[in-house]
């Protein structure tokens, strides 16, 4: 062999090997602020994750594949054990108005399925009941000729979180958005839906269909569909629910108010007459001995003072009709309002200490929302610091104004304030293919409400006596001081950073101090 072909032989000897070294290494992402700016990257063929993780949780981390990677196929086995599950999604991009692209959208990746160049992935770790034991698991990330791996070290714990919160966590279904994909009216689809968000932590909804595909016009001399009572009942009975709100019948707003609505000289009367009407349609909900104290009404979003006299007299009315019912109003409590709420949810700048002891007093609920901390152009990690706030200010429940506001593609729609709110009330995305795909912002929350869980559980170890507990409480107090009500935080420490100082703490006797529902 001439000099000649000898170059040009190690010349595609090292051409192969460079094309084999760049398959796709993987950097572990610390914070979406790295990924973003392109710090902290550090690339490796091997990535070694050790996750602990409790009963009943789910724990996840972002994993950056190399921009200049060939196309990967993802090999993995989805069970560890009859407790443990692997899960491993695609993060997809969003556009934002005048902004880069937001990573957002979790899309299942199945073992066999291919994996882009520079693809963002989130990897999970879903744990069920019963005693989890240590596992290590490897991802294989297979190209052409090489492979990069994700290897797994899973901890096991001796904490088991409840599978039931003591607190409700409230999500609002809306059905009249008009964008093609949206079947949310469905009865399937209704329940697959609340399957999905049970699996995040919510116990609670608003906004169950009960229109023209249900099964009856919306009129109110009619009962409502058997369709609506069925879906009523499979939360309740087979997902655990523990408040539905029946829908609302819109009689007056903030443009109209209750005295251009009702005459003047009859006005209790008439309005009493028609909610009447309207309540009537919910009788075989309403009767069911079993949900008592479960269902709630909503007349008033957010009243303007001037409206206060119109909100007392229809809580008033409402109350004497259905004293069952628990009545929520958005709006911090006033002495202008009386007493006329069962739950009072005020936005999260408007909530006060003071206020929460006060009506906890009266045996009422205080729930908070928080809408700017959902939008897309906010640290993701915002929403996970909502369960830190709910433990710290003793709250008794979260409200999503909207969890699937649909009214544009929301894969395709450029988020702004005008066009979808910054996709404040989108939190899962539609599928095509009928499925219903979450977000990296629900994922944060659910992991919120673990931590909420697992710091009430910190709460019980420091009722004890002795070192164990005195070290308890100086973690409770130093923990309390970290977040405080505000509408955004990107500034904010990342919550977690913490989980596994709790963890510890708690140790072994978190089993029995681990809070249950009320």
């Amino acid at each position: 062999m001439n000099i000649i072909n000898k170059l040009l032989l190690t010349v595609l000897i090292l051409v192969a090997s460079a094309h084999c070294c760049a398959a796709g290494r993987l950097n572990l992402v610390d914070s979406m602020t790295d990924l973003k700016s392109g710090r902290n990257q550090i690339w490796k063929e091997r990535l070694q994750l050790t996750m602990r993780v409790a009963g009943n949780s789910a724990e996840g981390v972002l994993v950056e594949v190399e921009p200049d990677s060939e196309e990967l196929v993802a090999n993995y086995n989805e069970r560890v054990s009859d407790s443990i599950g692997i899960e491993l999604f695609a993060v997809v991009e969003v556009a934002v108005e005048g902004k880069a692209p937001v990573p957002d959208v979790l899309v299942p990746i199945k073992n066999g399925e291919s994996i882009g160049k520079g693809q963002l992935l989130y990897v999970r770790i879903a744990v069920g009941s019963g005693p989890v034991k240590r596992a290590e698991r490897t991802i294989i990330l297979r190209g052409r000729c090489c492979e990069s791996l994700i290897q797994l070290v899973i901890e096991p714990s001796d904490i088991q979180l409840p599978k039931e919160l003591p607190i409700t966590v409230q999500a609002t279904i809306r059905q009249h958005l008009g964008w093609p994909m949206n079947r949310t009216e469905d009865i399937n689809t209704q329940k697959m839906l609340l399957a999905f968000l049970s699996a995040y932590r919510i116990n609670g909804v608003a906004g169950i269909a009960e229109g023209k595909k249900f099964g009856n016009a919306r009129d109110e001399r009619s009962a409502v569909a058997p369709a609506y009572t069925e879906v009523v009942r499979y939360a309740f009975e087979e997902l655990g629910f523990v408040r539905i709100r029946i829908p609302a019948k819109k009689m007056f707003s903030p443009n109209r108010p209750m005295s251009e609505r009702f005459p003047k000289t009859a006005l209790r009367q008439s309005y009493e007459s028609s909610l009447r009407k309207h309540l009537q349609r919910y009788d075989e909900v309403l009767r069911n001995p079993s949900w008592k104290g479960k269902l709630s009404y909503k007349i008033w979003d957010e009243p303007h003072s001037k409206h206060y006299p119109d909100v007392v007299l229809s809580y008033q009315v409402a109350k004497h009709l259905r004293p069952d019912l628990k009545l929520e109003l958005s709006e911090q409590p006033d002495v202008r309002l009386a007493d006329v709420a069962d739950v009072w949810t005020p936005y999260i700048t408007f909530l006060k200490e003071s206020d929460i002891d006060e009506q906890h007093k009266r045996n009422k609920e205080v729930w908070v929302y928080a809408n700017m901390v959902h939008g897309i152009d906010h640290p993701a990690y915002g929403m996970r610091i909502i369960g830190w706030l709910l433990w710290k200010y003793r709250l008794d429940g979260y409200l999503f104004w909207a969890i699937n506001w649909w009214n544009t593609d929301p894969w395709t729609t450029v988020s702004s304030q005008a066009r979808d709110f910054m996709k404040r009330g989108t939190l899962v995305y539609p599928g095509s293919d009928g499925r219903v795909y979450s977000s990296l912002r629900l994922e944060e929350f659910r992991k919120g409400i673990e931590d909420f869980l697992l710091l009430m559980a910190l709460d019980k170890s420091a009722e004890g006596e002795g070192e164990r507990a005195e070290e308890a409480k100086r973690f409770v107090r130093q923990l309390s001081r970290i977040y405080n009500l505000q509408e955004r935080y990107d500034n904010a420490p990342n919550p977690a950073r913490y989980r596994e100082a709790i963890m510890e703490i708690i140790g072994v006797t978190a089993h029995d101090s681990l809070p249950t529902s009320n």
